[in-house]
């Protein structure tokens, strides 16, 4: 029993590292009201990954986290509605099938690309593209990762357009999906904006000198207390390490004689381990904040 994916124009997958524009999810429940995003044709073109407008950000789709277990991806097909402004186009379609894998390494699947052949006509109209991928063995927490492309029937005319119809109610026009042969529930999206930060303690020593006259010299402590933030982040987030130097400056005290003392400088340099914590949300935005803890 296959596993169908509808292309939706939701991002709530959070994702960003993938290389595309906009990224879009790709669910088993279907939308509700058809979305179009166009690509602008090239004169003699022969791939062109579909944008979200003429000249725009590229898109593509993701689905959900593979469950526990995994599963192992062997033949695909897509159903989308296409057409372009004009037949001197010449424009069909082409979809290449990726893994994307939980640490976000993206590659592509064996196979490909795949290409209908067919010349889209002018007006919307549902388009079936087989693609028997390399078998592909998916991890947990993997996801599947296509991208839609306009290609050359004959000679691609340039100054044209070419639209898909996509997010619309099952078995409505618009209703473009993405089939899978194997049976996956995959998981929900996780929450891509949550991190929760924390404190931490961490006391240094200092040594503190009493000089009496005429030589004596009374040893003594004091404590100097640092908070370090300790983040919790789910997943979902991008976290890009760092390194930041702080150096605490203490007092040595040479001692003399008659009790001559001579005030000098040390130092001590703590590192600490700086992370830019980049928060997905819903749409195309983001936003960031910085985390810091220490180290010896």
């Amino acid at each position: 029993m296959a596993t169908k994916l509808f292309l939706r124009n939701t991002t709530a997958n959070g994702i960003t590292d993938t290389g595309d524009g906009v990224l879009y999810d790709m669910l088993a429940a279907a939308g509700s009201a058809s979305d179009t995003d166009v690509v602008n044709t090239a004169a003699s073109g022969t791939e062109i990954q579909w944008t979200q407008t003429g000249g725009g950000s590229s898109i593509a789709f993701i689905s959900g986290r593979a469950p526990a277990g995994g599963f192992t991806l062997t033949t695909t097909d897509i159903s989308v509605w296409c057409h372009e402004s004009n037949m001197s186009a010449n424009a069909g379609g082409r979809f290449r099938v990726f893994k994307r894998t939980a640490a976000g390494v993206v590659s592509e699947l064996g196979g490909g690309p795949f290409s209908d052949g067919v010349e889209f006509g002018t007006a919307a109209a549902e388009m079936l593209w087989v693609g028997n991928v390399t078998d592909t063995a998916f991890a947990e927490d993997d996801r599947i990762l296509i991208r839609v492309h306009i290609t050359n029937v004959g000679t691609m005319g340039g100054g044209f357009t070419c639209t898909l119809t996509f997010n619309a109610a099952d078995a409505a026009t618009g209703d473009s999906f993405f089939n899978i042969a194997e049976t996956v529930s995959f998981k929900a999206n996780a929450n891509p904006q949550l991190v929760t930060p924390g404190t931490a303690s961490l006391t240094l020593t200092a040594f503190v000198s009493t000089v009496s006259a005429p030589r004596l010299v009374t040893p003594g402590v004091a404590a100097l207390v640092l908070t370090a933030f300790i983040p919790t982040v789910r997943l979902g987030t991008i976290v890009t390490p760092g390194v930041l130097a702080l150096t605490l400056t203490a007092f040595v005290a040479t001692v003399r004689l008659n009790s001559i003392v001579t005030p000098g400088v040390a130092t001590l340099t703590l590192t600490a381990f700086v992370a830019t914590v980049t928060v997905g949300t819903h749409g195309t935005s983001t936003s960031s904040t910085t985390l810091r803890w220490f180290a010896f």
